[in-house]
């Protein structure tokens, strides 16, 4: 087993730049203007998952709580994947996408429903 912390901390670095950050990876991995996910989603995608995060742990149905687990552990996966690949690019870290897309949505979902209440 060939294993480094330079390794591990490069990759955390790529995973972080390349996923969340949307820093330019390979030119044909993402519009310039865009990135992977518009730039503008980068903000609910952490709402998303903080807010998710705490609501699974203050959840008292099992049976929510498992299904909510169920995204997380998703998500839990796709930075696993990112951490122990080697030279994280966009390509090699798809995995992480479908959960991110959730969790950005879910975010959104806050926003509007926070938005809406603000009006009354």
């Amino acid at each position: 087993m060939n294993f480094s912390f330079a390794q591990l901390g490069k990759n955390a670095w790529a995973l972080f730049s390349h996923v969340f950050l949307q820093l330019p990876d390979i030119f044909f991995n993402s519009i310039p203007a865009f990135g992977p996910l518009y730039h503008v989603s980068i903000p609910f995608v952490f709402v998303g998952i903080i807010v998710f995060t705490i609501q699974l742990f203050r959840e008292k149905n099992i049976e929510k709580q498992t299904q909510m687990l169920a995204l997380w552990g998703f998500l839990v996966t796709g930075i696993w994947v990112g951490l122990i690949t080697y030279e994280v690019n966009i390509n090699r870290v798809n995995i992480i996408f479908y959960p991110i897309i959730l969790l950005c949505a879910y975010g959104i979902g806050l926003a509007v429903r926070k938005w809406k209440n603000c009006g009354r």
